[in-house]
C-alpha cells in the first residue's frame, strides 16, 4: 500500500465518522408530557365520631382447643406475655 492510498483511506474513514457522527445529531422534539388519566376525589371531613351500628349475629371461633388439666384450683399468677412462645 503506497502513502496516497493510505491517504485516501485515512481521508475516507474521516468523512464516513464525521458524516455518522452528523446523523446521530438530528434534533427531535421533546415527547408530550402525559396528561395522565383522570381520577374522582373527595375531600374528607371531621363527621359525627361516635357512631354505634348493631348487627344480629353468631360469632364462633375459626379453631378450637380443647383443654385438660392435671391439677384443678384456682389459678394465681401466669409468668409470661402475651405473645411470648413458651415450651414444655
Amino acid at each position: 500500500m503506497n502513502s496516497r492510498s493510505l491517504g485516501q483511506l485515512v481521508w475516507t474513514s474521516h468523512v464516513l465518522v464525521l458524516l455518522a457522527a452528523a446523523g446521530g445529531c438530528t434534533s427531535r422534539p421533546p415527547p408530550a408530557p402525559d396528561a395522565g388519566r383522570p381520577v374522582k376525589t373527595v375531600v374528607v371531613t371531621a363527621g359525627n365520631p361516635v357512631q354505634v351500628r348493631t348487627f344480629p349475629g353468631r360469632v364462633e371461633a375459626a379453631r378450637r382447643a380443647e383443654l385438660a388439666f392435671q391439677v384443678s384450683g384456682l389459678l394465681v399468677s401466669l409468668p409470661v406475655k402475651e405473645g411470648q412462645k413458651v415450651v414444655k
